[in-house]
């Protein structure tokens, strides 16, 4: 189980993404699962915690749309720029407070995430194939990734209270693999968490 409180808007801080990570690249195949808590504290009840996310004048991104949580995967050499070596699922959940266990599965097909361009994983044969050759043997990472607006990621924080996350993956098919680390990437540190 992976637990985080969610950093506060005022300091800067955000909960971007957190991943399994693999000393070498494996294929999977199968479903991908995971069941969470997400547990707030409002400072003013009834009045809910508000998740946040960077938008409007001064960024490049819109509000109103999230923030959400989903999976995120990555393959070999995804910082070279190649929008199909990065991966979030279509398939999201709204940030707020769960009122118990929620579980949410995405099958590893094409047609289920998207790249970092916006293009569904069957767009074209360009994105299929990236989509193909990273689950064929090229993943080195996968994960939640959060966020809202035009990016599902770039991160979310709360204010107005507080709030933890907790997760719990279930791979099923041949995510396990050998499990590196998993740590939570905020924009000013990262820090370890299992």
């Amino acid at each position: 189980m992976v637990s985080f409180d969610f950093p506060q808007t005022d300091t800067g801080n955000l909960v971007d993404r957190f991943m399994v990570n693999y000393q070498k690249p494996i294929a999977v195949s199968g479903t991908l699962c995971a069941t969470f808590q997400i547990s707030t504290v409002p400072i003013n009840p009834p009045n809910p915690l508000s998740f946040d996310y960077p938008c409007g004048p001064g960024t490049d991104n819109i509000c109103g749309y999230g923030p959400s949580i989903e999976f995120y995967m990555q393959a070999k050499n995804w910082s070279s720029g190649d929008p199909t070596k990065r991966w979030w699922a279509l398939s999201k959940y709204t940030l707020q407070d769960t009122n118990g266990q929620v579980s949410i599965c995405t099958p590893l097909t094409p047609d289920k995430w998207g790249d970092a361009d916006g293009h569904v994983g069957n767009y074209d044969q360009t994105t299929t194939d990236g989509f193909n050759s990273m689950i064929g043997g090229l993943l080195v990472g996968w994960g939640w990734s959060e966020g809202g607006g035009y990016f599902d990621g770039h991160g979310s924080s709360g204010s107005q209270g507080t709030a933890r996350s907790s997760y719990t993956a279930s791979e099923q098919g041949e995510l396990a693999g050998s499990l590196y680390s998993i740590g939570v990437l905020r924009r000013s540190d990262t820090t370890n968490i299992g």
